[in-house]
């Protein structure tokens, strides 16, 4: 399981602030430049302020039971990820996450297992001797980057993509995450994503708002791999 949002640069501080009040093990103690590196206790907001302003390239940050990871993205968006400890997931986790980044300027975000994440964006082919692959269609200042088992997007960000609830209820479950933000939820289970892989795949491809793998792919597989797919690439990234 995995949680993605993507936050308006400059956030950090006033997104893990929100986070700190958070119950259950949620909120984070502790932030490091890496996983393995010294880590600083959060209760000094100062310092913590003054980290982030030397250190635009992203930090993490530890909580009771989830790692968190800031990571600067681009659009004037920054990315932070969220993953449980082995076997510290609550089945209230994903939703409670969202709907605090939703209080502070979420544009899109969404949960769900990284099998799922890395179908719907991450281009792969397996060559004699290598594989590769590369990320694609992350970027939600152009595109909603697809719909997952738990997708949220905030209203203006949808109604750029041209979708409405309507649409998104043929899809699965739309509810209200305050005024400002709308959640879906495509199926019960997040374990069974791949049972619902191609109606969700149908969905984004026939969404031009959306960003859709399928929709490229064909394209990406007749380049010969280098500079032409490299290149390629680039410009779904």
């Amino acid at each position: 399981m995995m949680v993605c949002a993507y936050l308006p640069q400059g956030m950090a501080l006033e997104t893990v602030r929100a986070m700190a009040k958070m119950q259950g093990g949620l909120a984070p103690l502790e932030y490091a430049s890496a996983e393995r590196g010294k880590r600083w206790s959060l209760d000094e907001w100062g310092s913590y302020r003054e980290y982030c302003s030397r250190n635009p390239q992203g930090h993490a940050l530890f909580a009771r039971r989830w790692k968190y990871d800031f990571v600067p993205f681009r659009g004037g968006l920054d990315l932070l990820f969220g993953d449980p400890r082995r076997g510290k997931l609550k089945p209230d986790d994903p939703m409670s996450l969202l709907g605090v980044f939703s209080k502070t300027g979420l544009v899109f975000g969404f949960a769900c297992e990284t099998e799922e994440y890395h179908h719907r964006n991450r281009y792969e082919r397996s060559l004699v001797g290598r594989h590769i692959s590369y990320w694609v269609g992350r970027d939600a200042s152009k595109y909603l980057p697809g719909v997952y088992w738990l997708t949220v997007v905030s209203r203006p960000r949808l109604a750029a993509a041209e979708l409405g609830t309507e649409s998104l209820g043929a899809v699965g479950k739309v509810l209200s995450l305050g005024a400002d933000h709308v959640a879906l939820q495509a199926f019960d289970k997040p374990a069974d994503w791949l049972a619902h892989s191609e109606r969700l795949d149908r969905f984004c491809h026939d969404a031009p708002g959306v960003f859709s793998l399928q929709r490229i792919r064909a394209g990406l597989d007749r380049l010969d791999p280098g500079e032409a797919l490299d290149e390629a690439v680039k410009g779904w990234r």
